[in-house]
């Protein structure tokens, strides 16, 4: 099952590779294009190959995973607030959420890395973005 995964979770760094290859620029000066950044299925994926991966205490790369998935988060968040004008919408809070939960995760194995300060500070984004999406 572990094997499987790893080819799931290449899948998904190709498809993270791409999105960094379409010419996202998060500044709101240039260009953005998000082809592919809609799909969460990709996130999700790594989300879960990192959980696997931190169970086997292999913190480091596990860490690195949920690094990637957090990155496609927070371009489905910058892609719905550009598309919601600002205002709150349902996928806002959706990659808000998803958002929070990847921060939780990452927070959790910094404690156990004995991370405290990073943890902390992990475990302070993650819970004001929930107090922000329960808000909406």
């Amino acid at each position: 099952a572990y094997t499987s995964a790893l080819g799931v979770q290449e899948d998904a760094r190709r498809c993270h590779d791409a999105l960094d290859s379409t010419s996202v620029d998060v500044s709101l000066d240039g260009p953005i294009s998000f082809e592919g950044a809609d799909d969460s299925s990709y996130a999700d994926t790594m989300l879960r190959l990192a959980k696997a991966t931190a169970s086997l205490g292999r913190y480091d790369e596990a860490v690195e995973t949920y690094e990637e998935a957090l990155h496609i988060y927070r371009l489905m968040l910058h892609k719905s607030t550009i598309e919601a004008d600002g205002h709150p919408s349902t996928d806002m809070v959706e990659a808000q959420d998803r958002i929070a939960h990847t921060l939780y995760c990452i927070a959790e194995i910094q404690e156990k890395n004995v991370q405290y300060d990073e943890a902390i500070a992990l475990f302070t984004e993650a819970f004001d973005l929930r107090l922000r999406s329960d808000a909406v």
